[in-house]
């Protein structure tokens, strides 16, 4: 732990001596805490709007070209206000990415990553140029906390959560995008690119640290901000991530929005924080837990409102398909159910504030109605999109069998997919959540936890829920 403290307090004072104009407020102190790593600390009470954090362009990295920038000159300036000897090269080689070598045309995102993996695998000739920027480099992690980073046994304790379910898909298309974008790529610069030191474990280390570590600030993005990076997330933030122009043009301008190959970088304090307080961002207020742990390794221990449950197209056909109608003509609802918007991306969605959405009613009607006439009828009087809400469905004369049916199909649906979690009972739930918000359990055993359990517990709550309308609907 002394060593991570002494290892971030090292990167700050290269950068501050490599780059004119960095500086961190002596209020600001880096600490480890059990947990978390390496955060920020108030070291004395600090006032509203206080700057504690001042980045200038040669102390961080930007992945993404400006579009004034037309050409490689605007980015290898390396006066006082410009940009690092790294950042130059960066621009030089984004510039090459744009040319598109060979007609490859690559998202801004795979640029990102390829421009990662020059810095970190590529050849390192730029670190004796910039040794406040390698400073920051070193001290990168070299594991990644994200899902698709886990061991097989570690995605074993993800077992049918949403995470599962969508870190699949997304390991497959990290592979097709490496396969068809990024590798032909750098064979075409091996002197850049050597091809034993960049290959895809590499690519997927990049991939994890651009989406872990940047910042998207005022529509541009990504950024690496060293040290501001340090602070963690809270849907409670004390303190902002700002774009300021730098002391020379601060006042010859009156823009609110300095353009990004001007824009210093600077972390502001939006409230007042106490001595020995933890400083805070959000890395976005609209985040589920999910999400949270794909795109940064971590989950909130707390009610987040953003949670959700996914049911997959999968888990609808095993447990509400029924003998009564053939696989032929299951095929043929689920395309119809596509067709009118009920399963898109293959997926329903449940969330804390609609656990009933109108996609899971329809789903259950449709796949348990005895023919298509009957349930056609009764989509036919719903809005244009065809999607049911359980609300319309009541509404709608001698629906009460209809009604029944969908309850005790939902009711099927929910007790299939609790079974197939990790441990699948119920009982379990309260054990998890201590599991979780026990500081000795490992973090993807935390994580795992925390996600699992509040997944069960919105299935048992629309459970409650739907058994309660049943004994309405039977009274």
């Amino acid at each position: 732990m002394e060593h991570d403290e002494e290892a971030a307090k090292g990167v700050v004072e290269a950068l501050g001596r490599a780059a004119t104009g960095c500086v961190m407020s002596h209020k600001l102190q880096l600490s480890h805490i059990d947990g978390m790593g390496i955060c920020a600390i108030a070291a004395e009470n600090i006032t509203t709007d206080e700057v504690l954090m001042r980045l200038p362009p040669s102390a961080f990295l930007k992945f993404f070209l400006d579009e004034s920038a037309n050409n490689p000159s605007a980015c290898t300036s390396l006066e006082m206000d410009s940009v690092s000897y790294t950042q130059a090269l960066l621009g030089e080689l984004m510039h090459v990415i744009q040319s598109k070598p060979n007609g490859l045309d690559l998202s801004p995102w795979v640029c990102s990553v390829i421009c990662l993996m020059r810095i970190l695998y590529g050849n390192q000739v730029w670190k004796t140029h910039d040794p406040g920027i390698a400073s920051y480099i070193e001290y990168l992690p070299t594991e990644v906390s994200t899902p698709d980073h886990f061991s097989s046994m570690e995605r074993c304790l993800f077992r049918g959560t949403t995470v599962a379910a969508t870190s699949d898909w997304q390991g497959k298309l990290l592979h097709k995008v490496f396969e068809t974008c990024v590798e032909p790529f750098i064979r075409l610069f091996p002197e850049q690119f050597p091809l034993d030191n960049c290959g895809y474990n590499s690519f997927n280390h990049c991939a994890g640290l651009i989406s872990s570590r940047c910042f998207h600030i005022d529509g541009n993005g990504p950024y690496m901000l060293p040290i501001i990076d340090f602070v963690n997330h809270n849907l409670h933030p004390n303190c902002d991530v700002s774009c300021l122009l730098p002391p020379k043009h601060a006042q010859a301008t009156s823009s609110a929005n300095p353009p990004s190959n001007l824009c210093w970088f600077a972390l502001i304090a939006t409230k007042e924080i106490h001595k020995g307080e933890q400083l805070f961002v959000t890395y976005g207020k609209e985040l589920s837990n999910t999400q949270l742990l794909q795109k940064y390794g971590f989950v909130v221990f707390d009610n987040n409102l953003n949670d959700t449950v996914l049911v997959t197209e999968a888990d609808i056909i095993q447990s509400l398909s029924t003998q009564r109608i053939t696989s032929e003509e299951v095929n043929s609802r689920i395309r119809f159910l596509h067709n009118i918007g009920a399963l898109q991306q293959g997926a329903i969605v449940l969330t804390k504030s609609d656990l009933l959405p109108p996609a899971l009613v329809t789903c259950a009607l449709v796949l348990t109605s005895k023919n298509s006439k009957s349930f056609r009828r009764l989509l036919g009087s719903s809005p244009t999109t065809q999607l049911l809400s359980y609300t319309q469905l009541r509404h709608q004369p001698r629906t009460e069998s209809a009604a029944k049916g969908v309850l005790r199909a939902i009711l099927r649906l929910t007790q299939f997919r609790l079974s197939r979690y990790f441990p699948p009972n119920t009982n379990s739930i309260k054990k998890q959540q201590a599991m979780a918000m026990s500081p000795t359990t490992p973090p993807v055993y935390r994580a795992a936890s925390w996600i699992s359990a509040t997944e069960k517990r919105m299935l048992c709550e629309l459970q409650l829920l739907v058994a309660s309308e049943l004994d309405t609907i039977g009274s």
